[in-house]
């Protein structure tokens, strides 16, 4: 019927006598917003939920909303949801927890990061149920951080989990296998689950509630998210973009497992923000890697920016990826304004110190070379009275501080000052 008065009377007719016959109904219809809001049958309901497809990004996603419950509270907003073969699984979207500080459990357990210098720059590791940051440009070694401390967590007995966005399984064991950690076989013993999801079809809620799953499901210790860039450019809106992080992150936390979340600086060198859109004060800690270029090479720094609640080293070191992963060398000291990646000599240090600082073995070579133009290995080990293979192991320091340089003539490699 099209009068208005008559679908009134057929509404409160049927939900009488449904009530007489103690039957729950299930009414179904298709409705614009218009007629929901002004056809008498949404008046007479005690509840109405609300089915809707809604474009994100390329495709489009199914919401359900509440938009009534008579006398009871419910959880309002868009609700995504799927349909599969089992039917349709709703997936509740985030939201901010409340009373935060009453539900997080303490806990002075400190975990390896699986990098022996990097614990005792941490003084003594990460500390239970944190979340670390670890930022730097593209190919620093952020995602074998990661790797180190999954690793070094499952090797202990603690479950772990990774969720990566760029690097499929395929690649991410390849790059294990080749230090040797075989996550397929961690994998098999139910210690390591990676999940993988490309960022072009990633919907927020939904890929918050499989992760909390999979926490839950394998009783995961540890976790790595690679990384946060990506879950920004597959979220158009950015407060969505911020519920999920900071949802997430401390979700985590209450369930009592350590994090690692990766984020990439599109500055290689020079100034450079540490994370977009506000989201760095979710963490607990932030370790800082930056390129350094230093005399013709690029060499790679590691800083600890924050570490909350505990103390830390403030120094500023080289690290390289080597075959068996991440080493931490030696403190910078000769050079200033590291971390822009554009170091400049520090004079005052010099002037104030000499070659006081260095090693006996070091100062030696840095005197000697100092006199001359250039020189080469045998000239050195006369000069000095140490072997070619001592000489070689303080030059390849020197040269990472950047006060050394070496050149090839005539298959013979010289070596000259840069102070």
């Amino acid at each position: 019927s099209t009068d208005p008065v008559e679908v009134r009377k057929f509404g409160y007719d049927l939900s009488v006598r449904l009530t007489t016959w103690g039957v729950t109904a299930f009414l179904v219809g298709e409705y614009t917003d218009e007629e929901i809001k002004h056809q008498p049958i949404f008046a007479i309901a005690d509840g109405i939920i609300r089915l809707q497809n809604q474009p994100l990004g390329l495709h489009f996603q199914r919401y359900l909303d509440v938009l009534k419950l008579r006398g009871e509270n419910y959880f309002t907003g868009l609700h995504p949801f799927e349909i599969s073969e089992t039917g349709i699984e709703v997936y509740p979207r985030i939201k901010m927890l409340k009373n935060l500080w009453m539900k997080t459990q303490v806990s002075q357990e400190k975990l390896s990061t699986g990098i022996p210098e990097l614990d005792r720059m941490l003084d003594g590791g990460l500390q239970h149920s944190t979340a670390t940051m670890v930022a730097g440009g593209a190919g620093t070694g952020k995602t074998l951080m990661g790797l180190h401390f999954i690793v070094a967590g499952i090797l202990k007995g603690e479950p772990g989990v990774i969720v990566t966005f760029q690097e499929n399984p395929q690649q991410l064991k390849a790059i294990a296998m080749s230090l040797g950690w075989d996550l397929e076989a961690m994998e098999k013993q139910g210690m390591l689950v990676h999940m993988y999801d490309s960022p072009v079809e990633l919907q927020p809620d939904i890929h918050a509630a499989k992760v909390k799953a999979v926490v839950e499901r394998v009783k995961a210790r540890r976790i790595m998210l690679d990384s946060l860039k990506d879950i920004e450019i597959a979220t158009p809106n950015k407060v969505r973009y911020k519920d999920y992080i900071y949802s997430l992150v401390n979700q985590l936390k209450l369930q009592g497992v350590t994090t690692i979340v990766t984020n990439e600086i599109g500055e290689l060198f020079g100034p450079f923000q540490l994370s977009e859109y506000g989201v760095s004060f979710v963490v607990d800690n932030v370790i800082l890697l930056r390129y350094v270029e230093l005399s013709g090479r690029i060499g790679r720094a590691i800083n600890i920016m924050k570490v909350r609640g505990a103390p830390h080293s403030k120094e500023i070191r080289f690290f390289e990826i080597t075959s068996d992963g991440i080493s931490i060398n030696e403190v910078i000291e000769a050079q200033t304004g590291v971390l822009t990646g554009m170091p400049v000599f520090n004079n005052n240090y010099f002037n104030n110190n000499g070659f006081k600082e260095l090693l006996n073995q070091s100062r030696n070579i840095m005197e000697i070379l100092q006199g001359v133009e250039e020189m080469d290995i045998n000239e050195l080990a006369n000069r000095t009275g140490f072997s070619p293979q001592e000489l070689i192991h303080e030059l390849e320091n020197l040269k990472q501080q950047g006060m050394v340089i070496t050149w090839e003539s005539q298959n013979t490699t010289y070596y000259k000052s840069t102070i």
